[in-house]
């Protein structure tokens, strides 16, 4: 079965109706084959909640489905993370993508890298129009002016408390201390256990205090207006930019103690398991380096006097099994993958093996046949001359193109949040394989 997947978030006269998506997507479905259409109408693609498509994925998980065909990829998502995890579930089970305006078939190798790359620009498109809505949040928060949105649990939409909500916060602060779990919390109030962490975790509940701010700022939230904005007693918004989450003052009353909301954090973050994802957190390649020794996965450590090196350790070594790496530094290889991964962009970009040392080579040996030629034939000289000189001119279009698109890769890659970077190493790297003397990368 073929599936046709359209969305469309907002009904705007130049963007393409949910019905012509269909039938675009409908037109290239080979003759014979059944068809069943999925549409999500007014949902954003910046997450994958949406019915219709969950309805089509379970389809796909349960073997129905042999290809997906949208009009364009980022009806699918707009989100690098989740289109990333998509695809590579896509690939294992042999289901293919298709974009019917874009004309890319995920099968093919070249379909897949452009796929990757058009789904990372579509990102930071959509990151262009959200940026506009963060700077405005930014803006009235230095002013202390009242953020909009949706106030949480516990607030009407004036951000005035709202006791009957207020007295169930409260209690969810006490039960933590107490020791009870976020599920059995959520059960007693008919709520889930994440929602009741949201609320613990929460700084619209806090009536500010030097020490809350001290301790905020110590767990790396970044300060929005001047500390002395800050007012004793009233709330503090969370604002999350760019992988960053800021804190500014609110212009509302907070209703939390912050003894008690201080307490009901530290019971919270007593609770964490330790988990083995240090690698995956400390660097956007950790996860993907592998022993070229003994075949073991690494992990990235300390030099064990603070963190002025990261190194790179086989686990085979910590068992026993391997003799492991001498002192290879996770700044190298990382410098080495990452620059090898830009260049495999900007290749793809420029459409491919465009451009090589060798221009220069084929230009610098016309010009010796030429001069060499002049006493043979006057003739030919003017034609080859010219035809030098063309060489010259597409070789300056050519480098100027990959000066460009070099540019923009790179500014893009700065852009990007550790975790997108996470995402984007993922996407186009199966692999690396290190050993004390090389590194080797394993593209996908």
């Amino acid at each position: 079965m073929y599936a046709v997947y359209a969305r469309q978030s907002v009904n705007k006269k130049e963007s393409i109706s949910i019905e012509m998506q269909v039938e675009l997507c409908k037109s290239a479905v080979p003759e014979k084959e059944e068809v069943t259409v999925f549409e999500d109408k007014g949902f954003s693609g910046t997450n994958t909640k949406r019915p219709a498509f969950q309805e089509m994925l379970a389809l796909v998980r349960l073997g129905k489905v042999s290809a997906i065909i949208v009009y364009k990829l980022d009806r699918i998502s707009r989100s690098l993370a989740d289109f990333a995890r998509l695809l590579e579930e896509l690939e294992s089970i042999n289901v293919k993508l298709f974009s019917c305006s874009e004309g890319l078939d995920t099968k093919t190798p070249m379909g897949q890298m452009l796929v990757k790359l058009l789904i990372m620009f579509a990102e930071m498109e959509q990151k262009m129009i959200s940026a506009r809505i963060r700077d405005n949040y930014h803006a009235r928060a230095e002013k202390m002016m009242p953020l909009g949105g949706t106030p949480p649990f516990g607030f009407d939409k004036n951000w005035e408390e709202v006791i009957s909500e207020s007295h169930i916060v409260r209690e969810c602060y006490k039960s933590v201390i107490k020791g009870e779990s976020l599920d059995k919390i959520g059960k007693k109030f008919g709520f889930t256990g994440t929602k009741a962490a949201r609320i613990i975790r929460n700084t619209a509940y806090v009536m500010c205090s030097a020490d809350v701010i001290r301790r905020l700022t110590g767990c790396g939230f970044k300060l929005e207006g001047k500390p002395e904005d800050f007012r004793d007693g009233f709330g503090i918004v969370s604002i999350k930019s760019q992988g960053d989450t800021y804190i500014a003052p609110g212009s509302h009353r907070g209703f939390i103690e912050s003894e008690l909301w201080l307490a009901a954090r530290d019971m919270l973050e007593s609770r964490k398991i330790s988990s083995n994802s240090g690698s995956g957190n400390t660097s956007c390649i950790g996860s993907l380096i592998i022993c070229g020794k003994c075949g073991s996965s690494c992990y990235i450590r300390d030099n064990g006097k603070g963190r002025p090196y990261l190194y790179i350790t086989c686990r085979g070594k910590r068992d026993g099994t391997c003799a492991g790496f001498k002192g290879l530094r996770l700044e190298a290889v990382e410098s080495y993958v990452i620059g090898k991964l830009l260049n495999e962009i900007e290749e793809v970009l420029s459409g491919s093996n465009m451009f090589f040392a060798g221009n220069s080579d084929e230009i610098k040996e016309t010009e010796d046949f030429i001069i060499n030629g002049l006493n043979d034939s006057e003739e030919t000289v003017p034609e080859k001359l010219f035809a030098l000189d063309r060489k010259r001119e597409t070789l300056l279009r050519k480098n100027a193109h990959k000066a460009n698109i070099q540019h923009n890769v790179k500014k893009m890659w700065k852009a990007l949040s550790f975790s997108e970077k996470k995402a984007v190493t993922r996407l186009f790297v199966k692999n690396i394989v290190v050993t004390d003397e090389e590194t080797v990368l394993i593209l996908r």
